[in-house]
């Protein structure tokens, strides 16, 4: 309960019925039928859950919490599986996405003293980094056919977007800075 208002935290009753059983299993409502899930309720509780990523047809979802560490990602299945921990670091891993084909998951770490873009099996082990620069690269973006990852890199002062094969190879600037992506991807919105 909310000491200030006197309420659950967490829709209880007819309120948490109504949502989808995956959503009720994330978000704590069968905790004690899934205990696994509990951690869940906990992150989603404290508002500690970031930069959730879905998995094909949408039946797990990876994400980073700071719920047991200063920032790890983890895989949280939408049927009421477990909540499973993908990565260890104390020095913390970032902005999880999920590849197209659902077996790789791209994301940011700062573990070697700046932030670089790491792929790791959708399971979690076997951590591969992909970029290696002094300055920061991160926000790995998948194509949607798997075959390359964007990102933004500092490592030309400002921040511009980068892509790379999914093997960290062929690393070169795509766009001069994030106004050229809107100009190329959408509407022009200066400033």
């Amino acid at each position: 309960r909310d000491p200030q208002r006197r309420r659950p935290l967490l829709p209880t009753g007819a309120a948490a019925a109504a949502r989808p059983a995956g959503v009720r299993a994330m978000c704590g409502y069968n905790y004690r039928r899934v205990p696994a899930v509990s951690l869940m309720a906990q992150l989603v509780a404290a508002g500690r859950i970031r930069n959730p990523s879905a998995g094909p047809g949408g039946a797990w979802v990876a994400l980073e919490s700071d719920g047991e560490s200063f920032r790890d990602i983890y895989r949280v299945g939408l049927d009421g599986g477990p909540v499973v921990r993908l990565t260890e670091s104390a020095h913390g891993n970032f902005e999880p996405a999920v590849s197209p084909d659902g077996r790789r998951i791209a994301f940011t770490s700062s573990r070697d003293g700046d932030a670089e873009i790491y792929v790791m099996n959708a399971r979690g082990g076997r951590e591969t980094r992909l970029t290696a620069f002094h300055r920061d690269d991160w926000s790995p973006v998948w194509s949607p056919r798997g075959d390359s990852i964007a990102f933004l890199s500092a490592r030309e002062g400002r921040a511009r977007v980068f892509l790379m094969r999914p093997d960290g190879t062929a690393q070169r600037r795509l766009l001069a800075d994030r106004d050229a992506l809107y100009r190329a991807f959408g509407p022009y919105r200066p400033g």
